[in-house]
């Protein structure tokens, strides 16, 4: 039946929904992985954009089916309005291609039968260029043939069942299929619970089947002993034999595939039984319905979900605020997930410029790095039109669920990509790596927290088997920060110790001597964290890790214009490379953002007394300092500015970006904001173990000149890996081909340019109780990306 009155049908539906029941008090859950907090900016937020004209014309419609009556009509309702929502959004902004979007809507009450139906009248009836399922594995997999035999696209938003894209080329899923969040569950459970014995409870149908059988195949992996299997049926109310049976067999956790009712039924009853064990669960129970049915007995569950609802990243936090908003309840990942599918939908028919059925599905398949949605981001699309994405793990907390952990190994989350069992120490002749830094002079601290970072970066990698199975070798030199030290040491790297590549640990200065002589050589070099331009532009085997200084600059003039949307700027310029080209960066955004620079002073390095320039500052009145420098010379400036009663926002760089800033300049560091490459708050897996095992291995809090450093390690590494080869032209080629990498402490690294610089995104982060916290993250690429 096409429904019509779809908000008062929605209301009609949720208050039919069963009231909720009261568990008793939850068993303890294991400490939840801490998501970083947003930090309040000093100054009001910048004004948004222009709104773009509403879309006009004739509207480009969309087939979308979901169950809004039935057993399932509380996540076919979710569906739905997340769906509109979408649509609202995207008309809002000027619709696709300046065409409004339309949803036609039936309700297939998770039927198959009936799913195969609406899915023919969409076609021929309504003409809609391409459909979504916002429905259940079932009636999704009935629904597929029919738009496939059509040749149009069709994306299920949350159904999983792998046989669903297997249908053909035009289907696609923005969900995280079943077999991989199950792979998923494994690793929660076995790797981060750390659990040794699992009970499992299977639903009996396709979501239940596919989910268990993920979650075996890496459990098993990862030597958990599986003490109990038991499969009950769709709509089962009695745990409690079941129950009965897991403490007997005495787990450490219960592994439950479930809808919400079921899981509520389960929890419910297991607190009532007394089983004081870890139940983990899945995106089935990611409904508010299932807290509310099971009260406090949710407490405590842990489940893997597409949605992070701690999540930063913009579009989520707009779609569950205006969710919130428009529909008077919290969001649940099943409409996340439809949401999701129609903006990948507009996407797809905005970058096809086109409603061809075949362009559509081209642009899917080809879709990128996607950030328009609530569940990513979307890293990309396999062969099999599997979505490539985060996983996440939510805890329920104080009656709600929060983040718990982010998986991101891509070989883990991947279709078909099993995670490798650890390789064995490697052994044979090492590779011999170049590395260049200054552990003695002013530059001393810099130098050694590069060096010891990439000798942890070597230890990772020898430990996980070496380099095509050779360890690998760092030969290091003192280049005490100084230009012809450093070429110096380029010469006797490649002529006396014969090294393969070669890695700057140092400053710009001494990063341009040494750059030629490798180029020269015909041997790669990478730039850890000097980011004068024209080291990458000394030639093809040059590359850098660390983002180019003018791009730092033009970042931080989009933090001060935009984020913190300042009017008036005083610039205060090191002189020297660093601070020059920083400079002209952050003016050329400045300026087009209509900042306007009230005052600009240079001051030469080593600078201690900054009394007289905070004077000027003084009379200028800027409503922030834009201030490079390095840790010493920042220390001094803010201390001096709070002694002199400036108050005034200061914004600096990854020059700040030390411990040593903050032990020198004490309580006047607080407040201040830098840009810089490392997020210390960061959930992903390689940062937090390079934080970690760095503060274990040295006794100190790592920086972002060490993360740079452990990363011109890694990416080296992965290009012999990936060339199979210590050749140099063929490590050039590997570096400059490289995509998405997430082995680093400071990426994700996109890409490189053709001129060898990284695009990847750029944080910001503030000084708070006497550490540096996440800020604000910049990821546009335009903005990031060298021109």
């Amino acid at each position: 039946m096409r429904r019509s009155s779809l908000a008062v049908i929605s209301i009609v539906l949720l208050a039919l929904m069963p009231l909720a029941g009261c568990g008793p008090t939850p068993t303890a859950a294991p400490t939840p992985t801490k998501a970083p907090a947003p930090t309040a900016a000093p100054t009001e937020a910048p004004t948004a954009a222009p709104e773009a004209a509403p879309a006009e014309g004739e509207p480009i419609k969309i087939g979308f089916f979901s169950p809004t009556t039935g057993f399932a009509a509380a996540d076919g309702t979710s569906a739905l309005n997340a769906a509109q929502l979408a649509v609202k959004f995207i008309n809002e902004a000027g619709g696709v291609n300046g065409r409004p979007l339309e949803l036609v809507y039936y309700d297939d009450a998770a039927k198959p039968d009936q799913a195969a139906s609406i899915a023919r009248k969409l076609i021929e009836q309504d003409k809609v260029v391409a459909g979504i399922s916002g429905s259940y594995s079932g009636a999704t997999r009935a629904a597929a043939p029919v738009f496939q035999e059509a040749g149009l696209p069709m994306i299920s938003a949350y159904a999983i069942h792998p046989e669903i894209t297997a249908t053909g080329d035009k289907i696609f899923r923005v969900g995280t299929l079943a077999t991989v969040q199950g792979r998923v569950g494994g690793e929660l459970v076995g790797k981060v619970l750390g659990a040794k014995k699992v009970a499992i409870l299977t639903i009996d149908n396709d979501f239940g089947v596919s989910l268990t059988e993920g979650f075996k195949s890496r459990a098993e992996e990862l030597g958990v002993e599986i003490v109990l299997e038991e499969k009950y049926p769709l709509g089962e109310t009695e745990f409690r034999p079941i129950i009965g049976k897991i403490k007997a067999a005495a787990p450490d956790v219960v592994y439950a595939t479930a809808y919400y009712n079921e899981a509520a039924n389960l929890v419910s009853q297991a607190k009532d039984e007394g089983l004081e064990v870890q139940i983990v669960g899945q995106e089935g129970y990611d409904s508010p319905k299932f807290i509310e049915l099971a009260g406090e007995a949710a407490e405590g569950v842990i489940i893997t979900t597409d949605l992070n609802r701690d999540s930063e990243r913009p579009m989520t936090k707009r779609f569950l605020e205006e969710y919130r908003k428009e529909y008077g309840e919290e969001a649940d990942m099943v409409g996340a997930s439809a949401f999701d599918a129609v903006q990948v939908l507009a996407y797809a028919m905005k970058t096809a410029g086109s409603t061809d059925p075949e362009a559509i599905a081209e642009a899917i398949a080809g879709l990128k790095d996607f950030e328009d949605c609530a569940t990513g981001p979307f890293w990309y699309y396999t062969e099999g039109r599997e979505v490539v994405r985060p996983v996440s793990s939510q805890i329920v907390k104080d009656g709600a669920f929060h983040f718990y952990h982010e998986f991101t190994d891509k070989d883990l989350v991947t279709p078909g990509v099993a995670a490798a069992p650890e390789a064995a120490p490697a052994e044979g002749e090492p590779i011999k790596i170049g590395f260049f830094s200054p552990t003695t002079g002013f530059a001393a601290a810099d130098g050694t927290s590069a060096l010891n970072a990439a000798q942890l970066a070597v230890k990772f990698i020898n430990e996980a088997g070496g380099v095509n199975g050779r360890p690998l070798e760092l030969v290091y030199y003192d280049d005490a920060a100084k230009p012809d030290q450093a070429a110096s040491i380029a010469r006797k790297l490649i002529e006396q110790d014969k090294v393969v590549a070669g890695i700057s640990g140092s400053y710009s200065g001494a990063t341009r001597a040494a750059a030629p002589v490798f180029q020269e050589a015909g041997l790669p070099m990478i730039s850890a964290y000097a980011i004068h331009p024209e080291i990458t532009a000394t030639g093809d085997k040059i590359f850098r890790v660390g983002t180019l200084a003018t791009v730092q600059g033009r970042v931080g003039g989009e933090l001060v214009g935009k984020v913190l949307g300042a009017k008036k700027v005083a610039i205060l310029t090191i002189d020297n490379d660093f601070g020059v080209s920083l400079t002209e960066g952050f003016k050329s955004r400045a300026e087009e953002l209509g900042v306007e620079i009230v005052l600009e002073e240079k001051y030469p390095l080593g600078e201690t007394e900054f009394r007289p320039i905070i004077g000027k500052i003084k009379a200028a009145a800027p409503d922030v300092v834009y201030a490079t420098a390095y840790y010493n010379e920042a220390a001094n400036l803010v201390s001096q500015a709070k002694d002199e009663g400036l108050e005034v926002q200061i914004v600096g760089q990854e020059g700040y970006d030390s411990p040593k800033f903050i032990e020198l300049a004490g309580e006047a560091a607080e407040g201040v904001i830098i840009t810089t490459d490392l997020n210390r708050d960061s959930e992903r897996p390689m940062t937090k173990r390079f934080l970690e095992e760095y503060r274990k291995e040295y006794g100190e809090e790592a920086d972002m000149v060490g993360a740079s450093a452990f990363d011109a390690v890694q990416v080296l590494a992965y290009a012999m890996k990936t060339a199979g080869s210590t050749d140099p032209e063929a490590i050039a080629e590997a570096i400059a081909g490289l995509k998405d990498f997430e082995d680093c402490a400071t990426g994700p690294f996109w890409y490189y340019t053709e001129g060898r610089e990284v695009v990847r995104p750029v944080s910001s982060q503030i000084v708070k109780d006497g550490a540096f916290h996440f800020y604000h993250e910049f990821t546009d690429k335009d903005l990031v990306t060298a021109k």
